[in-house]
């Protein structure tokens, strides 16, 4: 191998580096600037962050539930401070539904999205999801496939309020051999789907809490049916 293959090897990694490095301190510092604004007004409170920080860049697959707008925001900006040292590490992707990112704006934010009704793209999404959690990379999915004020169905619980999850996150997790960190945000007063705005508003008046709990792998020979009981009350435990 000539010497200028070996330097034109390492500007391309470094140029990639730099690349991620720039998009995440760039988006990072604005999400955390907003966390930092909400935990100055005691809006914001975080429990178990040590299960997030031992989770991330571990091929993670953080499963939560969804009461706003905000929450892949703020998890984002809990995460900027740590952006500075690893960029490619702590900067998690996450699954919006179609519509609500652009297509370029998706990959500079680590966007993979799903469309609803199509059952090829979403299969595709699934894959590429699945490729980056076995890469080592951490993902957020929002379990309830829907936002939690929409649910038809609720689990029974005296306090906290979770749509029945009918999703394939457990699949997803058996297929990557990847752990699971369960992640309840609990918002109150959400009785309607809240826009980003509006969000902001809602969250800057009520608070926000965000309690991850400890990470977990489900048995492969565990069923689709069994383990999204399961996956819910891990998530209502936290």
């Amino acid at each position: 191998m000539r010497i200028k293959d070996i330097l034109l090897g390492i500007l391309c990694f470094f140029g990639r580096w730099l690349h991620s490095f720039a998009i995440a301190i760039t988006f990072g510092t604005i999400f955390g600037a907003i966390a930092l604004a909400l935990l100055v007004r005691g809006k914001l409170r975080v429990r178990g962050y040590g299960n997030l920080l031992q989770g991330v860049g571990r091929g993670v697959i953080i499963a939560s539930n969804h009461p706003t707008a905000l929450e892949t925001i703020l998890i984002q900006g809990l995460l900027c401070p740590w952006y500075y040292l690893a960029p490619s590490k702590f900067f998690i992707w996450n699954m919006p539904r179609e519509g609500l990112v652009s297509p370029r704006f998706a990959v500079m934010t680590r966007c993979i999205t799903i469309t609803r009704g199509n059952p090829r793209q979403n299969a595709a999404a699934t894959r590429k999801a699945i490729e980056k959690v076995r890469r080592g990379w951490t993902i957020l999915i929002f379990a309830e496939g829907t936002r939690t004020v929409k649910g038809r169905v609720f689990v029974d619980h005296p306090v906290h309020k979770l749509c029945r999850i009918e999703t394939r996150v457990p699949t997803m997790a058996q297929r990557a051999e990847a752990y699971v960190l369960p992640l309840r945000i609990d918002v109150p007063n959400v009785t309607e789907e809240l826009g980003l705005r509006a969000s902001l508003g809602h969250v800057w008046r009520e608070g926000i809490v965000f309690n991850f709990g400890r990470k977990f792998m489900f048995p492969r020979e565990m069923q689709l049916e069994e383990a999204n009981r399961h996956l819910e009350q891990a998530i209502l435990a936290c």
